[in-house]
């Protein structure tokens, strides 16, 4: 069906008694109500996500510092066999 009118924007202030009045509260929800069960679904996943996403965080933190660890090691061992390379050349001299 064709829109036979254009809708005229709403100020700001009605916008928001639109709304007021539009929407419901807690306490006059149906407790089966599919957009408020929705809502709750999605709070709940991101509630999983957000303590993934700390779990991963903790992994990440302690890789980091293995990864820290580790090129410590590369680079001492690195250091050794350049000063054992320059001695070794200073005594062929």
């Amino acid at each position: 069906m064709p829109l036979l009118y254009a809708p005229r924007a709403l100020t700001p202030a009605a916008s928001r008694r639109y709304i007021g009045q539009h929407m419901s509260t807690p306490a006059d929800r149906h407790p089966f109500d599919p957009v408020s069960e929705a809502i709750g679904e999605l709070r709940a996943e991101m509630r999983a996500v957000r303590s993934t996403l700390e779990h991963v965080d903790t992994r990440v933190g302690r890789l980091e510092d293995r990864m820290w660890w580790v090129i410590g090691i590369v680079v001492t061992g690195l250091l050794a066999q350049v000063g054992t390379l320059v001695a070794v050349l200073v005594r062929a001299h």
